[in-house]
């Protein structure tokens, strides 16, 4: 029960930062590079946790 709270915890964090994410985005006078910004983050979470990032690439 203690592993299943704490996902579920973990899960509400992480929907907490993508949703200040947009919020900042949203907010940015620069939006693009406010995106820009972000992707770097996010792109090296990824990596740290050994994600080919690669393979995520929309065409």
């Amino acid at each position: 029960m203690l592993e299943e709270m704490e996902t579920d915890k973990g899960l509400a964090i992480s929907l907490i930062e993508r949703y200040m994410n947009l919020q900042r985005i949203l907010c940015a006078e620069d939006k693009e590079r406010e995106i820009h910004n972000q992707l770097i983050t996010v792109k090296a979470q990824l990596e740290v946790c050994g994600v080919n990032i690669e393979k995520l690439k929309i065409q």
